[in-house]
């Protein structure tokens, strides 16, 4: 597992300095690794979600009159 949640993508700097401080929450999908990042690179919440099968958890970002929050949820079997 990585701490940096743009380990694969080839002009990751010049996109971190692009949202530095511009962006709240990103969200982006990876194939096998399901992370969470709160205040990285200037952004509030980074979620990286994965394609496994026979899950039992996820996360679910929420944003209300401006606040955003994260949380982990059971999926209904």
């Amino acid at each position: 597992m990585h701490n940096n949640p743009f380990m694969e993508l080839k002009d990751a700097r010049e996109v971190m300095r692009m949202m530095y401080n511009r962006v709240n929450v990103l969200l982006f999908g990876h194939k096998h690794v399901m992370d969470t990042w709160e205040n990285g690179n200037g952004i509030r919440h980074v979620l990286g979600s994965d394609d496994l099968p026979g899950k039992k958890w996820s996360h679910e970002i929420a944003v209300e009159k401006g606040d955003v929050s994260e949380a982990e949820i059971r999926i209904a079997p």
